[in-house]
């Protein structure tokens, strides 16, 4: 009976999983699982007539069972808080103790296989959960719903289904190893060896950093970025810096300070960190053109005549250089699949690859989504797919092939003015009179 000390109290349902677990096995420590559950019961009398040795027998085998199920009793109630014991004040049995106990905590057993089955393909992993526990975590709800269903209809789910599920929501950053867990034979696969993999690849992984929130536009929140952001220009009248910081001299042609704004995205995003998001490619419905940060995936790269600035979801605006052809690989039925995507603009302050949805559909793509994922087809045929994150945006299974000659864009962080331009050439002062040689 030590190890009763060791089980918590029964307080309610918020600890009756785990006590539940204690308690069985101090059950089964002690052999009198099976008579609390009610899978053993009393021994039946013996017929009328029988000799004295049969109804010898009987008794002797009904002390036994009482004395199990007595002993049981104690285990139980001894584990429980007063509220519960009052609750099972009634119960004769050890056995009838369990049952109430399930009704109150677990309710039917065909209500429970519904929520448990409802948990089971809801579950996801939260961003600072690891993989060990969240696999633990998906293995319990399994396991519960194997019990129901062998005492319903009396069959169990394959282990095939948990490694499925498990597959099914991970996240981005276990999208190459999803390519080399399908290659493996499925007479091979289990469970044991896909925790094993999983923490391998998780280990790799960059250590998790404390979330932020970005929209689009690469910025650092500290105090200090803070109050600069506050202070005001009195030369050029922007806000971020001080007259004597600025890189702008006096522009006289005013002609050349005029803005233009020809894109727009109200995409809002939340990221972490320690995950590549330069990298990633987000469908965006409110993109109106295909937009990158990075210069080295553009092709055939056209500068615009002057900055296009693009708004984005907070009001700001954020320059535009020009477009160009990207080169990229899609996911398709388990291959890679050579594709392009032309006039993509080239925002440098841009924090996320953005894929507009409308330019797609512009172009005859037909574009469907569901809480799984989305897809982009093209008379029939699956052209693009993508996956819904946890942040519910959809991120596009899609790897860009970087060009051998990437695009080269100089950008100008101010507008130059002839004055500008006739110091920077090392013209002679205008000041300066010329004198010609007497002959």
């Amino acid at each position: 009976m030590d190890f009763k000390l060791q089980v918590d109290k029964l307080e309610s349902a918020s600890n009756w999983s785990r006590w539940k677990r204690q308690i069985q096995l101090v059950l089964r420590h002690h052999a009198v699982l099976e008579v609390a559950t009610g899978k053993k019961v009393a021994p039946m009398a013996p017929p009328a007539g029988s000799n004295a040795e049969n109804f010898k027998k009987h008794e002797e085998a009904l002390k036994a069972f009482e004395k199990e199920d007595t002993l049981a009793q104690l285990i139980l109630v001894s584990s429980m808080n007063d509220a519960n014991v009052e609750l099972t004040a009634t119960s004769k049995s050890s056995a009838e103790i369990w049952q109430k106990l399930t009704a109150v905590y677990e309710q039917s057993s065909g209500q429970r296989v519904d929520r448990l089955m409802e948990e089971f393909f809801k579950c996801a992993k939260a961003e600072t959960e690891d993989m060990a526990r969240y696999v633990a975590r998906l293995q319990k709800l399994f396991s519960d719903l194997n019990d129901e269903l062998e005492r319903l209809t009396g069959t169990q789910l394959p282990d095939l289904l948990l490694m499925s599920r498990i597959m099914s929501t991970l996240p981005q950053d276990y999208f190459e190893f999803k390519t080399v867990w399908e290659s493996v034979p499925v007479g091979e696969r289990s469970v044991n060896l896909l925790i094993e993999r999983l923490r391998l690849i998780e280990m790799r992984l960059p250590e998790k950093t404390t979330d932020s929130s970005v929209a689009l536009t690469v910025k650092t929140n500290t105090k200090e970025n803070v109050k600069k952001d506050r202070r005001k220009c009195f030369k050029c009248h922007r806000i971020g810096h001080l007259a004597k910081n600025c890189t702008m001299k006096t522009v006289r042609n005013a002609g050349q300070s005029q803005q233009s704004f020809g894109g727009e995205s109200f995409f809002c995003y939340h990221a972490e960190d320690n995950r590549n998001t330069c990298r990633m490619w987000l469908a965006d419905s409110g993109a109106s053109q295909h937009m990158t940060r990075n210069k080295e995936y553009l092709s055939d790269f056209v500068t615009f005549p002057k900055p296009v600035n693009v708004k984005v979801g907070n009001g700001d605006a954020i320059p535009a250089y020009g477009h160009g052809t990207v080169n990229f690989k899609v996911f398709i039925k388990g291959k890679w699949i050579l594709n392009r995507m032309e006039d993509v603009w080239y925002v440098p302050k841009l924090g996320l690859n953005l894929f507009s949805i409308g330019k797609a559909t512009e172009k005859g793509f037909n574009f469907t989504a569901n809480a799984a994922g989305c897809t982009f087809r093209k008379n029939g045929c699956v052209k693009l797919s993508g996956v819904r994150n946890l942040n519910g945006v959809y991120e596009l299974h899609m790897r860009v092939c970087i060009p051998e000659k990437p695009a080269y864009v100089h950008v100008s962080t101010a507008n130059a003015s002839l004055q500008l331009w006739h110091e920077r050439l090392c013209h002679q002062n205008k000041r300066i009179k010329l004198s010609k040689p007497q002959q």
